[in-house]
Order: structure tokens, then C-alpha cells, then sequence
């Protein structure tokens, strides 16, 4: 579709490509949809693959399959059920993942409530409430399938140089610099320096170089 377009109400069952602007109040995508510029919507749910290559503002999206930023992402609340990239910044109220994210600018969020299926990293990290844990109610079936390709799957781990945030609490994380206020460190994760105001934890095993309180 060449130019933008402006709609109450867009279903993608198909392939969908808008060479312009796009703005929707509600976006309901179950093929493959592609946006050259930017895009405005109240509401947007993707079970198929979405590409978005200018700014995106989307006060409420859920993601069931793949979608793709190669700009900011901005919105009021974020829900990952599959897989999210974003080039840029991603900006939300709440930021919750059952899957997996990668964003290589900052990733900031209110609430920040992260289940790895699969790996997952940001630059820096910054909330008020971060939450990161290895999920493993899909355990069995990811590695049934990955065993038709090869011998391991990849393991969920979360790569970040900066996360800070109020209360932090981190299972399998690599990152240079943890900072905030309550930090507890859990399993598999291996810190550079933690750097608390008020409480620090560390579980038995994990790796934490350095830590100071200021």
C-alpha cells in the first residue's frame, strides 16, 4: 500500500505492506505485516510477524510471535509471548516477557517482569521493580524441538551493561554494573559489581566480583 494510512481498525490475515505512516486504534495482525514509517496505535496484538521501521508508540501491544523495531519502541504496557527485537529504546509502564527480547538501546519500564524461554539482552537496563528468572515450564518441549536440529537448545540467560532499578532481583545474568536500592542476585548469574543503597543478597554459587554499598 503505497502512502499512509489512517484507520479505526486493521486485520492482517495475509501480508500487509504500508510504504508510509501508519496510525490504528486497534491492530490485529495473524500473517505478516510490514511498516515503512512510522506508526501510532491504542492497541495492537501480533500472533504473526510484524516489521516496523520507523517510530513506533503503541500504548498496548501483546506479542505472540516475532516483531521487529528498527526504531523506539514506546508504549504504556508491553506483553512478550514470543519474540521482540527493538534497535533502539523501548519505553513502557510495564515491560512483561514469557519469551525473549533483545533491544540494543535502553530498555526503560516501571515494572519490569522478565521469564526467559530463550536469551535475551539490552545495553542498559533501568526501572523501578526489575524481575528476571529462567523459565522452565516449556523446559521439556524446547528441547524436543531443538533435538531435531541440533544436540542443545540455547540457554535463557539475559546480557545487559547496565540494570538499575529500585528492587532487583536477577537469575541468570551476565552485566558489568548491577545498581539500586534492594538488590538480591540469584542462581547463574555472574555481576562485575553490585552497587547497593539499602540491601544486598547473593545466592550461594553465583558470581558477584565486586560489590560496595553507597
Amino acid at each position: 500500500m503505497e502512502g499512509d494510512l489512517d484507520c479505526l481498525e486493521l486485520g492482517c490475515t495475509g501480508v500487509a505492506d504500508i510504504k508510509g505512516n501508519f496510525r490504528a486504534a486497534d491492530v490485529s495482525v495473524r500473517g505478516v505485516m510490514t511498516v515503512a514509517g512510522n506508526t501510532q496505535a491504542n492497541k495492537a496484538v501480533i500472533n504473526g510477524q510484524a516489521d516496523f521501521d520507523g517510530e513506533a508508540d503503541v500504548k498496548e501491544m501483546r506479542c505472540n510471535g516475532v516483531a521487529n523495531f528498527k526504531k523506539n519502541l514506546a508504549g504504556e504496557e508491553v506483553r512478550i509471548w514470543g519474540s521482540v527485537s527493538v534497535q533502539g529504546n523501548c519505553e513502557a509502564e510495564r515491560f512483561l516477557v514469557k519469551g525473549s527480547f533483545a533491544t540494543r538501546g535502553l530498555l526503560n519500564a516501571g515494572n519490569i517482569d522478565v521469564q526467559m524461554y530463550w536469551p535475551c539482552q539490552a545495553a542498559e537496563i533501568g526501572g523501578e521493580r526489575i524481575t528476571v528468572k529462567k523459565s522452565t515450564s516449556l523446559k521439556n518441549m524446547l528441547k524436543s524441538i531443538w533435538g531435531l536440529f541440533q544436540s542443545d537448545p540455547p540457554q535463557p540467560k539475559l546480557t545487559a551493561e547496565v540494570v538499575e532499578g529500585d528492587e532487583i532481583y536477577l537469575e541468570h545474568t551476565e552485566a558489568k554494573i548491577v545498581r539500586g536500592n534492594h538488590i538480591t542476585i540469584g542462581p547463574g548469574c555472574e555481576i562485575e559489581l553490585v552497587e547497593y543503597k539499602q540491601s544486598f543478597q547473593q545466592a550461594k554459587g553465583t558470581q558477584v566480583h565486586h560489590s560496595k554499598e553507597i
